[in-house]
């Protein structure tokens, strides 16, 4: 009976023995299948608002015995994402040796799915599998192998870029050196990225037009959907602070995966100062900064001004005309609503050719005024 129990207890050493040997596979390939690739590599991201299927393709290898028997090929392979917010399984398989019907390949299929929104990041392999020599269970995380996503789909409309003073087009402005210009743009359109790239590009238009757009700085920041530029950081921009028509500018935000959106155009702009401060007392805080960077001029033979409603208090407001050394030349109108555009067809009664300067005032607050630029009166 000893001798049984022996022989039986040797046994089970060998049976444990070859299944020690046999339980060992390894990964030979990891593959996003060719129909859902991107343009040079890379799972392709058609669409940022809508989910993205995908296949892949993994590729497994187990050795032969000299015997001519195989390992065993019983393991388990998870598809992960990784991403700014972490890691998300997307799908796993169990393999078994019956997988491999017989061979030393075997290549399986797994169908998965991105949720809506998701560009960024990358897809790799969690494998589990017993480990010969060191006789235990392990899973390798290999993310060394990961597969990028790639965003191949329309570029991320960034509208109303521009919040301050206002959005339109060449009305942004700063009074300086106490203000601040914010940039502000929906970081949710960016796919989740945790910072972006801010170029700001200057147009410089000489006479009689030839624009050219060059960068004049770049900066990465982190993707908080908000940017705040005093005057120290505009001049370290390159930023012009002083009005001059043949500047202006246009921002893109882009990701690091090329996702972007680009402003309209705008121009910073210096507080416009009293240009007769011993004769025009400043009785009201916004009095010399109530008008916008294209306030004041002409082209046809008429008279246009255009000012910030919100900078000045009043329901309507007189507009005078002065001439360039800062002496009354006339009032245009009396008394209009302020809505922060006013124009004076073509008349003979204000010579072309002077300098002029406008000033609004407050028909309710009298002591609240603001003088426009200086400007010459033509006629194109």
């Amino acid at each position: 009976m000893k001798n049984y129990k022996n022989i039986f207890l040797l046994l089970l050493v060998f049976l444990a023995n070859v299944f020690v040997l046999k339980a060992d596979v390894r990964v030979y390939s990891f593959k996003i299948q060719p129909s859902y690739l991107a343009p040079g590599g890379g799972l392709n991201v058609p669409k940022l608002n809508a989910k993205t299927p995908f296949k892949i393709a993994v590729s497994l290898s187990r050795s032969m015995f000299s015997n001519g028997a195989y390992e065993s090929g019983a393991c388990k392979v998870t598809l992960v994402y990784a991403g700014y917010n972490g890691t998300t399984e997307l799908g796993t398989r169990d393999v078994t040796s019956a997988d491999f019907n017989g061979t030393g390949f075997l290549t399986i299929g797994m169908d998965a799915e991105l949720a809506a929104g998701i560009v960024n990041g990358g897809l790799y392999l969690r494998f589990t599998y017993f480990d010969t020599p060191q006789q235990k269970l392990l899973t390798q995380e290999r993310n060394n192998e990961s597969i990028p996503l790639k965003y191949t789909g329309p570029r991320a409309p960034i509208s109303d870029l521009f919040t301050y003073p206002a959005l339109n087009q060449f009305e942004v402005g700063v009074k300086l050196p106490n203000e601040e210009i914010e940039l502000k743009w929906r970081k949710s359109e960016l796919g989740g990225a945790s910072t972006v790239n801010i170029t700001i590009y200057e147009i410089e238009t000489t006479y009689p037009g030839n624009p050219s757009s060059i960068i004049i700085s770049k900066q990465q920041v982190p993707n908080t959907g908000s940017l705040k530029l005093d005057a120290a950081a505009l001049q370290a921009l390159k930023v012009k602070l002083s009005f001059d028509y043949h500047f202006s500018y246009y921002v893109v935000i882009e990701t690091l995966e090329g996702m972007n959106g680009k402003s309209g155009l705008f121009c910073f702009v210096n507080e416009h100062p009293g240009l007769w401060p011993d004769d025009v007392p400043n009785s009201y805080p916004h009095a010399f900064w109530i008008f916008r960077p294209d306030s004041s001029g002409s082209g046809y033979g008429e008279l246009k001004v255009k000012w910030l409603v919100d900078r000045i208090n009043a329901s309507n407001v007189s507009i005078d005309l002065y001439n360039e050394d800062g002496t009354f030349n006339r009032n245009l109108i009396s008394s209009t609503p302020n809505t922060g555009n006013f124009m004076l067809p073509k008349t003979n009664n204000v010579p072309l050719g002077p300098f002029y300067q406008f000033k609004i005032t407050s028909i309710e607050n009298p002591s609240e005024y603001g003088f426009s630029e200086v400007f010459h009166h033509y006629l194109d």
